[in-house]
C-alpha cells in the first residue's frame, strides 16, 4: 500500500515540474521573441501609441519601419556585441543631407 502511495507522489511531483518548467519557458519565449512581451513594454516606455517596436528582416527594414521615412541610404555597418551600429544617409525633401547612427539589439 505504501509502495503504490509513494509511486502516485512520485508521479505527481514529476508533472508538476515538468509543468512548471512547461510554464517558465513559455513565458521566457513571449518575453524574448521580437515583438513579445519585451518590445511591448518598451513600445509602452517610448509613448508609442497603438503600435508596437517594428521588426525588420534585416537592420535596415527596422529603421524603415520604426522611423517610418521613405528610404535611406547605408553608409556603414559596423557589427557589435549583442546588436549592429549603422551610420546611415537620410534624404529630406529640402536641399542637404542628413548622416545619423543607430544602435540595434539582435533579438
Amino acid at each position: 500500500m505504501q509502495m503504490l502511495v509513494r509511486k502516485k507522489r512520485l508521479v505527481w511531483i514529476t508533472s508538476g515540474v515538468i509543468l512548471a518548467f512547461t510554464i517558465l519557458y513559455t513565458l521566457v519565449f513571449f518575453n524574448e521573441t521580437p515583438g513579445g512581451f519585451s518590445d511591448w513594454r518598451m513600445s509602452r516606455a517610448l509613448e508609442l501609441k497603438g503600435i508596437r517596436i517594428p521588426i525588420g528582416k534585416t537592420p535596415e527594414d527596422a529603421i524603415l519601419k520604426f522611423r517610418q521615412i521613405p528610404s535611406i541610404e547605408v553608409i556603414h555597418g559596423e557589427r557589435v556585441k549583442g546588436g549592429v551600429v549603422l551610420f546611415y544617409k537620410r534624404y529630406y525633401d529640402k536641399d542637404g543631407e542628413d548622416l545619423q547612427v543607430e544602435y540595434m539589439r539582435k533579438t
